[in-house]
């Protein structure tokens, strides 16, 4: 009796073991997603699908393949106009001639190889309002125009910053007044701001120089806001940010 005992309980052990070894590879896994730092209308893409929508801090779940899945979560665009932004789900991409969004932006890479696996999203402000203010003589006005252009056009789905051309053409209000909502820039990006007429430049300043000279970090978690002013007169344009400033010749008469 002692022995048949032990074969029932050998194989018990053995058939749960069986459970234990079972090739789950090919069933999903169960994704956790808590999504905080929410404002406003925020749209959550898992593997470049978009899931949901929240508009709290929010917890919510999916399923997934298995393996490494990118998580994102997006507020500063409508409805209708995240699917332009998102293209073919492996990007979000501003399109050329367009300013950045007003973006908050999350991400996170989950390893799914489990059963199981929770997230946390964390959303930070991905843009820069520069605001611009312009200074000139009597009568300056138009035909001047003012572009700012760069290389870095949005974000990956894994939080990266995504290659291709960024410009946005400002216009000037009656008090000489513009704004622009510039994407988050690497250290070494070639953000630079244009002074045109209509058939020539007058001349292209590296402004990515000029934010790190007054102290701007484009690494900062939530990026800060900034003030610009471009004073133009007959001989000089002086660009002011902050205390900072510098002074440079003017090449053409205005």
């Amino acid at each position: 009796m002692a022995s048949r005992a032990w074969w029932c309980a050998a194989l018990g052990v053995m058939a749960s073991c069986s459970l234990v070894l079972e090739d789950r590879s090919a069933c999903p896994c169960e994704m956790e997603i808590s999504v905080s730092g929410v404002k406003g209308e925020t749209s959550v893409v898992v593997g470049g699908e978009l899931v949901c929508r929240v508009w709290s801090d929010s917890t919510l779940s999916c399923r997934v393949p298995r393996g490494k899945v990118a998580v994102m979560a997006v507020s500063g665009v409508s409805a209708g106009e995240f699917t332009d932004f998102l293209g073919a789900g492996q990007a979000f991409r501003i399109p050329e001639g367009l300013d950045s969004p007003p973006l908050r932006l999350g991400y996170a890479i989950a390893d799914a190889s489990g059963d199981s696996v929770s997230v946390d999203v964390v959303m930070r402000k991905e843009h820069c309002t520069l605001s611009l203010e312009v200074d000139g003589p009597p009568g300056w006005g138009e035909p001047y125009l003012i572009k700012v252009r760069s290389d870095v056009c949005g974000y990956s789905l894994d939080g990266g910053l995504l290659e291709g051309p960024f410009s946005y053409m400002m216009t000037l209000s009656e008090e000489g007044r513009c704004s622009v909502f510039l994407p988050r820039q690497g250290p070494f990006s070639p953000l630079v701001l244009d002074i045109l007429m209509p058939d020539r430049i007058l001349r292209t300043f590296s402004l990515s120089a000029y934010m790190q000279k007054a102290g701007y970090d484009w690494s900062a978690p939530d990026l800060p806001d900034l003030s610009l002013r471009l004073s133009l007169s007959v001989t000089a344009f002086t660009i002011h940010i902050g205390p900072w400033s510098e002074t440079f010749p003017m090449d053409v008469v205005i």
